[in-house]
């Protein structure tokens, strides 16, 4: 399956574990309160500019510097009903932004690896407190 990109005033077209590389390729604007997403839409992915997920209790907020591409995140594109808009992927590094009340030991500007509960494929990503697990560095 083909991804559309915008790149530089042209499309382009990529092959689906592209499209990851596509949305974190360009220039960001950490300050605003939009964020880039690959947002699933009618069974085509699409990057789009949407609000930034807030933490609620229990969760934390994470800019994702990395996104894994498993099969079931491109397989949801064949299966997804007309209409449905979602953002794919689950599996996240990244250092977290932001904290929800009751977040437990988690603090702004740690690194971690996290479960996403609203789709990684994103600029930012939220995750429940008890999915997110400190980054250890390689020995």
């Amino acid at each position: 399956m083909a991804v559309r990109c915008a790149n530089e005033g042209r499309v382009v077209s990529y092959r689906v574990a592209s499209v990851v590389m596509c949305l974190f390729a360009g220039s960001v604007a950490w300050a605003t309160d939009n964020m880039r997403a690959v947002v699933l839409l009618d069974g085509n992915f699409q990057i789009q500019s949407i609000p930034k997920p807030e933490p609620q209790a229990g969760q934390v907020r994470i800019r994702v510097r990395a996104a894994s591409v498993n099969p079931v995140d491109w397989k949801q594109a064949t299966r997804v009903a007309s209409g449905t808009r979602l953002i794919p992927g689950r599996d996240l590094a990244g250092v977290i932004d932001a904290v929800g009340d009751a977040a437990g030991p988690w603090k702004v500007g740690q690194a971690v690896i996290a479960i996403a509960t609203g789709g990684s494929y994103a600029e930012y990503a939220i995750a429940s407190a008890n999915a997110v697990f400190a980054a250890g560095k390689p020995a």
